[in-house]
């Protein structure tokens, strides 16, 4: 039985797009939380995962990828990414292994510099890095931009290097008792990860333009306890017919894989039965529409501020 004091706090995870911070999220939790894709700005809203050990209690907070906003939608994403620097006990600070401190890093850089929130670095992806000696002077430049920040080298994807992590942040937790029952993985409900699985799948079968133009609203859900059947009826939100033909797919095969992909990963994730009713519907311009970013909004999700 443990003698040390139980520690509990908050954990911010920041950093540029497709740095790998929903897959080190996962595997931080040991659950999906996040949906995951090679595609740049997939994360769009605050991502909640808990992580209970004997004698600590994590909340990790992951966030939307840093970047240039051109859109009313990305300019949320910004809010929330920016309200990440704040209120939490360490901001993990994410960066690809293989390139370092890149110009969107580098614009992280300052506000970590000169916060007053411990800030510990990591260099995630280092399995893609063929000369491991190459990561020496690209923990060197970024120790002389954020001096007091821990640096460690890790990969989300194999796990290398992630104990110490794990480690080191239940060490900087302040002590308190847990905020969530043990068993309790996430803040999530849901809505949120069927709309996000759904949209993930998209990801995976749309590229380029229309994987940002796409959204994924929950129009109505219906649970039958007694056959542990969840029905979800939902929309593919985006904003040109011919985008609108892409999503359908010749005969309708487009959709139809979207929604067969999303069914078995979503009732393994919540381990129901799932109907799942997906329609295709164009609202031009929604990226910019506040009234319809609010209602895209899956419900049991931290919501995009207006």
């Amino acid at each position: 039985m443990s003698t040390s004091p139980h520690t509990c706090g908050f954990v911010s995870l920041i950093g540029a797009p497709n740095v790998g911070k929903t897959t080190l999220l996962n595997a931080l939790v040991g659950r999906k939380v996040g949906i995951v894709s090679d595609t740049p700005q997939t994360t769009r809203n605050r991502i909640t995962g808990i992580s209970t050990t004997t004698d600590s209690q994590i909340i990790f907070i992951d966030h939307p990828g840093f970047h240039k906003p051109r859109f009313r939608l990305n300019r949320e994403m910004m809010k929330l990414t920016m309200s990440g620097l704040k209120g939490v006990d360490v901001i993990l600070f994410v960066l690809d292994a293989r390139y370092g401190a890149g110009p969107l890093d580098q614009e992280l850089i300052r506000p970590l510099a000169g916060g007053s929130r411990p800030v510990m670095a990591l260099l995630n992806k280092i399995d893609l890095v063929p000369h491991k000696p190459d990561l020496i002077p690209r923990m060197a430049a970024l120790h002389t931009k954020l001096p007091e920040a821990d640096i460690y080298p890790v990969s989300a994807r194999t796990g290398e290097g992630l104990p110490e992590v794990a480690s080191a942040l239940a060490a900087r937790m302040p002590e308190g008792p847990p905020l969530f029952p043990e068993d309790q993985w996430t803040t999530q409900g849901e809505n949120f990860f069927v709309a996000e699985l759904v949209r993930e799948k998209v990801l995976a079968s749309c590229r380029d333009e229309l994987s940002y133009a796409v959204a994924v609203e929950i129009v109505q859900t219906q649970e039958d306890e007694a056959k542990n059947l969840l029905s979800v009826h939902a929309r593919l939100i985006c904003e040109k017919d011919g985008q609108k033909a892409i999503l359908i797919g010749k005969g309708g095969a487009m959709v139809r894989d979207i929604g067969t992909a999303a069914r078995r990963e979503i009732e393994d994730l919540l381990g129901v039965h799932l109907f799942l009713n997906l329609q295709v519907k164009v609202i031009p311009g929604w990226r910019n529409n506040p009234a319809v970013l609010r209602q895209l909004t899956p419900s049991g999700s931290d919501d995009l501020e207006s």
